[in-house]
């Protein structure tokens, strides 16, 4: 991919990129829960749409997971990260990467299409502004450049209007999304 800007590097030329997904979350952990005592359906669907899961972080087990993950990274040449708005994932990448050797210098991007679609509350983004301000203290290099190229109301369930987020809950309580 050539960049057309004379000069400038481009950071991409001669990279490998590896994908990692998110560690074990609450809301995965909730319906391992359901799954492992043959739960009903219903039981599914009340954790898709359970408010205290929504943009929930990683259950302890998936910090064991980011662990085992680290070992793997720490050995690896990494400049540039990019993770979705969600907690979990912010939560996996610090986890994986907070004692990498080049921690320091790897910049994190937030990248809003990085997102998982929309089947359960666990996959609404919460307050954006307190998810970066939170992880902007814990990553050295944490970029938000991204998430001004969308509009809000796209990304975010709290600026939806009360109606829309009802028929949201519904359609995933009845699986229509």
């Amino acid at each position: 991919m050539e960049n057309g800007e004379g000069d400038e590097p481009n950071i991409f030329k001669d990279s490998t990129v590896i994908l990692l997904r998110h560690a074990r979350s609450e809301a995965n952990e909730a319906n391992l829960k359901v799954f492992n005592r043959n739960g009903p359906q219903k039981d599914y669907t009340k954790n898709a749409v359970d408010d205290d899961l929504r943009d929930c972080g990683i259950h302890s087990s998936g910090v064991e997971e980011c662990l085992k993950a680290q070992k793997v990274a720490d050995c690896l040449d990494i400049h540039t990260v990019f993770v979705s708005p969600l907690k979990r994932t912010m939560e996996t990448a610090y986890q994986v990467f907070k004692n990498h050797p080049n921690f320091e210098k790897i910049r994190f991007i937030v990248a809003p299409k990085a997102k998982e679609g929309l089947k359960a509350c666990s996959d609404i983004v919460g307050d954006i502004e307190q998810t970066m301000q939170h992880f902007g203290s814990l990553f050295p290099n944490l970029s938000g450049e991204l998430l001004k190229e969308y509009e809000k109301s796209m990304l975010f369930f709290e600026d939806l209007q009360p109606d829309l987020i009802a028929e949201l809950k519904d359609k995933i309580k009845t699986d229509e999304l």
